[in-house]
C-alpha cells in the first residue's frame, strides 16, 4: 500500500511539473509577443507626452502611459515566472510603498466604490525587498480585492512587524463575496480563476512566487458572502543576499 501512494504521489508531482514546463513554454512565447508592440506603444506615448502643449492632453497621456507601464510589469512577471531571475534586493519603506500604490490605484474604475482604510504601522522597520516584485504582489492583492466586491465595500490594508519574529505583515481584507472552501486550495495554481473571462488566473501564481523568492509566504482566510484576507509574511532582512543599492527605496 505505501509503494502504491507513494508512486501515486510521484507520478502526481511529475504531472505539475510537465504542466508547468509547458506553461513556461506557453508563457515565454506569449510574453514576447506582446512585449514588442507594447515598447513601441510606450515610446509614441511618451514623445506624444513630451510634445503636448496642453497640460490637460499631457496629464491625459500619462494616465494612458501609467497602464501601459503596469502591463509591461505584468508581462515583466509573467517571464520570471516562466524563466525566474534572482530579485534584485534594496532597502524598502513598504508603508510608503502601500501609500504609493493605492494612491495609483484608487484612479481605476475599479476602485471607486470601495471604501478604502489604511492601518500602517508607524513603527514598521524598511525591509529588504524587491521593490517591482512586490509593488506587482500588492497591485495583484488590491486588484482582486476591488473585483470582489464590485457593489462597493470595505478594502483595509493593515501591516504590523510579527512579534518575536524578524518579520512584517501585511493584511489585505475585503468584504466582497468571498471563496468557496473547495476553491481555497486551488487559488494559487496556475490558470485557475472564478473570474470567467475577466481574469487569467496567474495572478496569484505569480505573486505567491515573488513571496516565495523572498523567503516568505502568502495565507488566505474567507467565508462565503464574507469576505477575504490575505496575508502576506515578509521577513525584514534578506539573510545571505547582496544588496544592489544601498540607500532607501521608497517608489
Amino acid at each position: 500500500i505505501e509503494n502504491v501512494t507513494e508512486r501515486e504521489r510521484l507520478r502526481k508531482q511529475l504531472a505539475e511539473y510537465e504542466k508547468l514546463s509547458a506553461l513556461s513554454q506557453l508563457a515565454l512565447g506569449a510574453a514576447h509577443e506582446i512585449n514588442n508592440p507594447l515598447l513601441g506603444i510606450s515610446s509614441y506615448l511618451e514623445i506624444l507626452r513630451d510634445e503636448a502643449q496642453d497640460p490637460k492632453n499631457k496629464e491625459e497621456i500619462e494616465v494612458v502611459l501609467e497602464n501601459v507601464y503596469r502591463i509591461s510589469e505584468t508581462i515583466r512577471g509573467l517571464l520570471n515566472f516562466a524563466r525566474p531571475t534572482p530579485p534584485q534586493f534594496t532597502k524598502v519603506n513598504f508603508n510608503q510603498l502601500i501609500e504609493d500604490t493605492l494612491s495609483f490605484l484608487s484612479h481605476q474604475p475599479i476602485f471607486r466604490k470601495a471604501r478604502i482604510q489604511k492601518i500602517l504601522s508607524p513603527s514598521l522597520p524598511q525591509i529588504t525587498a524587491d521593490l517591482n516584485q512586490i509593488r506587482q504582489v500588492l497591485t495583484n492583492m488590491l486588484i482582486n480585492a476591488a473585483q470582489s466586491m464590485p457593489n462597493g465595500g470595505d478594502l483595509t490594508v493593515e501591516t504590523s512587524k510579527v512579534k518575536f519574529k524578524e518579520e512584517i505583515q501585511v493584511d489585505i481584507r475585503d468584504t466582497g463575496v468571498g471563496i468557496p472552501p473547495e476553491n481555497l486550495k486551488k487559488i494559487f495554481d496556475p490558470f485557475f480563476t472564478t473570474k470567467k473571462s475577466q481574469g487569467t488566473g496567474l495572478g496569484l501564481s505569480i505573486s505567491l512566487s515573488y513571496i516565495k523568492n523572498h523567503s516568505g509566504d502568502i495565507f488566505c482566510r474567507s467565508q462565503p458572502g464574507q469576505g477575504t484576507t490575505f496575508s502576506i509574511i515578509l521577513p525584514i532582512r534578506q539573510k545571505g543576499r547582496i544588496l544592489v543599492k544601498d540607500e532607501e527605496v521608497i517608489s
